[in-house]
């Protein structure tokens, strides 16, 4: 149980950092790949113990990463 609880708090930590991406300025396809993550660390189904110790936490990690990473255009200086 305790690891099912450790993979549900970094699913809400990533899920939090996608919620305040939100609030930028995404072009189409930025929103997309913000949609489709959500639903994946938010299915409509509930979180079990089981689907838990199943869920890729590595692999979507890496992914929510490389989205996060690739919001710094919003972020830089512009002339």
């Amino acid at each position: 149980m305790g690891e099912a609880l450790s993979v549900l708090r970094q699913i809400h930590e990533k899920l939090l950092l996608l919620t305040a991406a939100e609030t930028l300025p995404l072009d189409h396809g930025e929103r997309q790949t913000l949609s489709e993550l959500q639903l994946h660390l938010a299915p409509d189904e509930s979180w079990t113990e089981e689907r838990l110790k199943k869920f890729p936490l590595a692999d979507t990690s890496r992914q929510v990463s490389l989205f996060l990473t690739g919001l710094r255009r919003h972020f830089t200086a512009q002339d």
